[in-house]
């Protein structure tokens, strides 16, 4: 993860990642969750 982070931080970087592991998604700073291919939270 740290690997995703540094260029967003030092370039100011957008990246996108998908994932189904919670533990992953707890270290991004937005979440947006997709249920049946529609906007579900944000």
């Amino acid at each position: 993860m740290e690997l995703f982070r540094r260029p967003d931080k030092e370039q100011r970087q957008t990246i996108i990642m998908v994932t189904h592991n919670p533990e992953l998604g707890a270290m991004a700073d937005r979440i947006i969750r997709f249920r049946d291919g529609k906007v579900a939270e944000e």
